[in-house]
């Protein structure tokens, strides 16, 4: 995992922890500092695919962190 996707990943984990849902496209890319939303889409295509996060197509809101096996710990936890 790139530091990037690891800094989208924990602050989607850190907001659902905090407010009981997902983050928007919008609200990562203010996070993340970038202009468009395409590298928000970019990062969470990647992440899905290696199984970070799972996403229902055309939900708004739909983002959900994936456990993983080898992680003892979450941050936003």
């Amino acid at each position: 995992m790139t530091p990037r996707q690891k800094q989208v990943l924990d602050y989607i984990g850190a907001f659902w922890a905090e407010k009981g849902w997902a983050p928007s496209f919008d609200e990562i890319k203010d996070h993340m500092g970038v202009k468009s939303k395409s590298s928000v889409a970019s990062i969470l295509m990647r992440l899905e695919k290696r199984g970070y996060i799972t996403r229902t197509k055309n939900l708004a809101r739909s983002i959900k962190v994936v456990p993983q096996e080898d992680s003892k710990e979450v941050p936003w936890s």
